[in-house]
């Protein structure tokens, strides 16, 4: 049971949530779980059995599949206020498609895919806001793979950080990476290695300048050029 007012009011800010009344809530929040995991503690695991799904209040979660090759593919990043494994209520077996595990001490609370499903069946709004939520992150994913299929390392590297920035219109800007370069790299299917030599071959052209995560870009028309070549 969930009963911390600022648990609460970060949980309804989110899309999938701010629907519903304050009944409804109080249905999902009666079955609801919190849990802490420390820095690389595993989550779930891919096609272990699904009957929640997760909300991340603190800290973030890495999605990840091995490859057969023994390799790690890094899936997402999924951030505070953020919502996972919400899509699996709509499949036909309840399996985790991915593993979890935790990027920093994490904080989460997961909700019942039976309790969720209810209040589906009686509110549509809530309906098309769960459909909205899917629509989204399947745009996003096909967006990853023109980029990750169409686009050598270098752009991938460069439009990684267009979509980081705060302000696009912004003449100069500043971009902390928030995730250690190893999984950043991962998230682009490129070493890090490589990942590491595009930020260094960036640095030398003077399109951005590096502090251990902090990246300043002094003049975002530089980086925008650099994508149209």
């Amino acid at each position: 049971m969930i009963t911390d007012p600022k648990l609460t009011d970060a949980i309804k800010k989110h899309h999938l949530f701010s629907a519903m009344s304050p009944s409804e809530l109080e249905i999902l929040y009666s079955s609801a779980r919190t849990c802490q995991f420390k820095t690389g503690e595993r989550i779930m695991s891919q096609q272990q059995q699904a009957e929640r799904f997760y909300f991340v209040t603190s800290g973030k979660v890495k999605l990840f599949r091995i490859s057969p090759d023994g390799h790690e593919k890094v899936i997402e990043i999924v951030k505070a206020g953020e919502t996972f494994a919400e899509a699996i209520m709509f499949m036909e077996k309840n399996h985790f498609p991915a593993d979890g595990e935790a990027v920093g001490t994490t904080s989460l609370v997961s909700f019942k895919f039976q309790d969720f499903m209810k209040l589906l069946s009686k509110n549509t709004t809530l309906c098309f806001r769960m459909l909205g939520s899917t629509s989204m992150r399947l745009h996003k994913r096909l967006n990853e793979i023109e980029t990750l299929t169409l686009q050598n390392a270098t752009h991938r590297v460069i439009r990684h950080l267009i979509l980081q920035l705060p302000d696009p219109q912004a003449a100069s800007a500043e971009i902390n990476l928030d995730i250690p370069k190893r999984l950043m790299a991962s998230r682009l299917s490129i070493q890090p290695e490589t990942f590491s030599r595009i930020l260094h071959k960036l640095k030398e052209l003077k399109v951005i300048q590096v502090e251990g995560r902090r990246i300043f870009i002094p003049d975002t028309r530089k980086l925008f050029d650099l994508e149209e070549f």
